[in-house]
């Protein structure tokens, strides 16, 4: 047999100590003599993953180390070699004997291959980069091993095995259609005020967050939130909540350094409102004050764990909030902004080369930056890649026409601030518009907004493999996929179903946090004695909707397994309870209304007037214990005691909390 004879030495081992058979109780992993920190941690990941399904982590040497010990032991445990050809000896004479077809070109970039040799209990996984190789392990431990990339967040975890069994594999992975793919932190407070400090996702929830995504394939992150941004230090909801908020910037270097261990590349937003050190807000006018932009940004580079950044991200907007750029006085004197945002971000990209040749700056184009870009007169240097961004809801109403030279890429929403505490799945949405972005040759950049993370796992993995295969990844077939693996086959139809009736009442209200902003803005017109048309057409579809996905839910919770009934709850059952009840909430607070605007509009008869106002009474009162059910519901939170807190009041986002009952009495007064 050709491979027999490629191994030479090898075989012969293979043949005298496991000739019994293909199973056997120990495994050693080789990685390349010459192999970087990337693919050593590529093996260091194998042997975690065998300790989670075998009891036991194999040993992780290197391919000098393995030969030595080979020759002093006779041993000959199943092998798994890691790497790439350039860094890997015995991965490159199976290349040159021609038993595996691997180069750094072929298939691609992080693309790899997985060959076993069963007879002799052997298995290749070779990266075409390192990267690639990490990526090859991943594949390998999750198809083979069955370890879920994201098993922290869902409890999945593999069925345990005694003996290794070396299967038949030969599996080509091509290369990622989109070159850089980033999850992007921000508008995550449930997570960051969910364990230890509050506006601080800690270390050990970055870690398990960052493993993740590097199992879905993720190459690269931003760390926006964790930052500091300006709101949490200035904005009254936070400063009065969250008083003496810091930026923790050895958190920001330790979540930096655990990400480059993994192969990922780390992101950082060009604000000049971060906490820790920022420029002052009078100083927003760019054509006065210049050199003290430029300063603050080389202050970042040159004294901050800043400078270790591979990526930044530069948009022509505030310096602070998340809003348009404004110098009423350039304006006044007839200064062209993004000429003046041109020339910035070229002398920002020039200071960034020259702090690290290998890092870039990326330029995002937000709604108003995609204005300033369609103006004509913005025009960085080609060399800087652009990035094109949806409207909040994975959806993309304009493309770029002029691309002016430059590659583009996509920013797009697995979740939105208006649809922040439950999930919007749209996993066919991502696939479309991915789809749409890749045909267009958008294919530079693909960043991902993730929310609070746990509440979009869906919507996140979806995003990772539309991003690497757009044209392979079906959205409906995920649907179904995904709901039969954590909730088995026969529960995943109606899961699916609750799934799709929850993606509509978001469509439909606009997300849970905007029903949330709409219902304290009706109580606030109401308790200065303004009476505003509800709009109810809209909360009662969402409603029929929402309550769909609810009974859906039901339907399908006696199929699902007892082991996964928790995380059943957690991602399928209580986010449509919440949003059912935030509904009933909304809408009762418009009948209020209604009821009202028949009283004050209408000749009624005394006894139409009293029954009119015993209806108003009792509307009231339902009100009231809407609000108590879901604020209840809310500090209960979900039945698995992992993530107790996750859902209580004061850990929401500024725009996110329910209204209190003394909102709804002052709202009320006023109607009396």
């Amino acid at each position: 047999m050709k491979s027999k004879a490629v191994f030479g030495r090898v075989a012969i081992l293979g043949m005298l100590v496991c000739a019994g058979g293909t199973n056997t109780r120990q495994a050693v992993i080789v990685y390349g003599e010459n192999a970087g920190v990337a693919e050593v941690h590529s093996g260091s990941e194998l042997a975690g993953d065998f300790q989670k399904v075998y009891g036991y982590a194999p040993k992780v040497i290197s391919n000098s180390e393995w030969q030595k010990t080979e020759k002093e032991t006779g041993a000959f445990p199943a092998i798994f070699l890691v790497g790439t050809v350039e860094s890997h000896s015995e991965i490159a004479k199976l290349v040159q004997a021609g038993a595996l077809k691997v180069s750094a070109t072929d298939p691609g970039p992080e693309a790899f291959v997985i060959k076993s040799f069963p007879e002799l209990h052997l298995v290749v996984i070779a990266g075409c980069d390192p990267r690639g190789a990490l990526y090859g392990v991943y594949e390998f431990s999750e198809k083979y091993l069955g370890i879920d990339p994201l098993e922290f967040w869902t409890g999945k975890t593999p069925e345990q095995r005694k003996a290794v069994v070396i299967p038949e594999i030969d599996l080509r992975e091509k290369p990622p259609a989109f070159k850089l793919r980033g999850y992007f932190d921000n508008d995550s407070d449930h997570l960051a005020n969910f364990s230890g400090r509050k506006l601080i996702i800690e270390f050990e929830l970055w870690k398990e967050m960052i493993d993740s995504l590097a199992r879905l394939r993720y190459n690269y992150l931003d760390l926006f939130d964790t930052m500091g941004r300006a709101e949490f230090w200035n904005w009254p909801y936070y400063t009065e909540n969250f008083p003496g908020y810091h930026t923790d910037l050895q958190l920001v270097e330790m979540v930096m350094d655990y990400a480059h261990t993994k192969g990922m590349m780390v992101q950082v937003e060009t604000s000049l409102g971060w906490e820790f050190y920022h420029l002052p807000y009078e100083k927003k006018c760019l054509s006065e004050n210049y050199y003290q932009w430029m300063g603050v940004y080389r202050y970042y580079l040159e004294s901050t764990p800043i400078g270790k950044a591979d990526l930044f991200m530069h948009s022509p907007r505030d310096p602070w909030w998340d809003r348009p750029y404004k110098c009423p006085r350039e304006k006044l004197l007839g200064i062209n902004q993004p000429v003046l945002h041109t020339r910035l971000v070229n002398d920002l990209n020039a200071l960034v080369q020259s702090h690290n040749s290998n890092a870039r700056v990326i330029g995002m184009l937000w709604s108003d930056g995609q204005k300033t870009w369609l103006s004509g007169d913005y025009n960085p240097d080609q060399r800087i890649e652009m990035i094109w961004a949806d409207n909040g809801y994975a959806r993309y109403p304009d493309w770029p026409g002029d691309w002016k030279g430059h590659q583009f890429g996509i920013y797009i929403h697995a979740g939105f601030w208006k649809n922040q505490t439950v999930q919007d799945p749209y996993p066919d949405r991502i696939g479309k518009s991915t789809r749409e972005a890749y045909q267009r040759g958008m294919t530079a950049n693909y960043l991902v907004n993730g929310q609070s993370f746990k509440n979009f796992i869906l919507n996140l993995e979806a995003a990772g493999r539309a991003a690497w295969d757009p044209a392979g990844f079906d959205g409906e077939k995920f649907y179904l996929e995904w709901a039969g693996r954590y909730f088995g086959k026969e529960a995943a139809p109606e899961i699916v179903k609750s799934l799709k009736a929850l993606h509509s009442a978001n469509e439909k209200a606009a997300g849970y946090e905007n029903l949330t902003s709409n219902t304290k803005v009706l109580l606030n017109l109401l308790s200065k004695g303004l009476i505003l048309d509800p709009g109810f057409s809209a909360s009662e579809q969402s409603l029929s909707d929402a309550e769909r996905a609810l009974a859906y839910a039901k339907a399908a919770e006696p199929k699902v397994p007892e082991s996964r009934r928790l995380v059943f709850d957690d991602q399928i059952y209580f986010p449509a309870l919440i949003y059912c009840e935030n509904l009933k909430l909304n809408r009762t607070i418009g009948q209020v209304i209604q009821d009202h605007q028949k009283l004050r509009g209408y000749f009624l008869s005394p006894e139409e007037n009293q029954a009119a106002r015993n209806r108003l009474e009792q509307r009231r009162k339902e009100a009231i214990d809407h609000l108590l059910k879901l604020r209840e519901l809310l500090d209960r939170g979900q039945k698995w005691e992992k993530w107790d807190g996750w859902y209580q009041v004061e850990n929401f986002r500024k725009y996110t909390p329910p209204p209190t009952v003394q909102d709804l009495e002052k709202a009320f007064a006023a109607l009396r």
